[in-house]
């Protein structure tokens, strides 16, 4: 089985570098973050790459890269092929 979509549940530090970096490597694969904080989410799709919620060298290039091609930051849950889970541990 070959896979196309990956969603991640969690945009915070684990999850939104680590689907950025997917997309850029993986662009036959259509990347998906979800996270229930609504200013997160605003924050990563904001055309300000300042305004990113993460600070990671070059994340923000790798960001624009991306953005536009495979990866889709959005609050809502769809059928996608696999799962990965990158919320806090407290």
């Amino acid at each position: 089985m070959k896979i196309k979509n990956i969603c991640c549940i969690g945009a915070g530090y684990l999850g939104g570098p680590t689907m950025t970096v997917i997309a850029q490597k993986k662009p036959d694969i259509n990347v998906t973050v979800v996270d229930v904080n609504a200013q997160r989410i605003q924050d990563w799709n904001d055309p300000d790459l300042t305004k990113l919620p993460i600070y990671e060298p070059g994340l923000d290039a790798v960001v624009a890269e991306t953005r536009s091609r495979n990866i889709l930051d959005k609050q809502k849950l769809e059928a996608i092929g696999f799962v990965y889970t990158a919320i806090g541990n407290y």
